[in-house]
């Protein structure tokens, strides 16, 4: 999916799970490129059979400044503990200059 905000919104998203999601964690990478090392990373929240997430005012600010080539867009790429779910669509987001930027 492909998305767009301004530096300084919040983003929220999230991956859902087929089948049963109990006992899985969940982490999200948010990278400019594929095999890049990851800007942000850490563990998602479960609810259900699906892990949710926010990216904070803050950090896409941050990712705003951090960017490269402002016109190449952010990935947010979910993996699970489940070997069968660890490969995901990432979400797409363009981050553009925002008013607080």
């Amino acid at each position: 999916m492909v998305n767009k905000i301004e530096a300084g919104e919040t983003y929220d998203f999230e991956f859902t799970v087929s089948g049963d999601a109990s006992g899985f964690s969940g982490t999200m990478n948010v990278l400019q490129y594929p095999g890049a090392t990851p800007t942000i990373s850490r563990a998602m929240t479960k609810v259900g059979n699906a892990f949710k997430e926010t990216l904070t005012s803050v950090e896409t600010i941050a990712l705003y400044a951090a960017s490269e080539d402002k016109s190449l867009p952010w990935r947010i790429h979910g993996t699970t503990s489940d070997i069968d779910e660890d490969i995901r669509d990432p979400e797409i987001l363009y981050i553009t200059k925002g008013w607080v930027s």
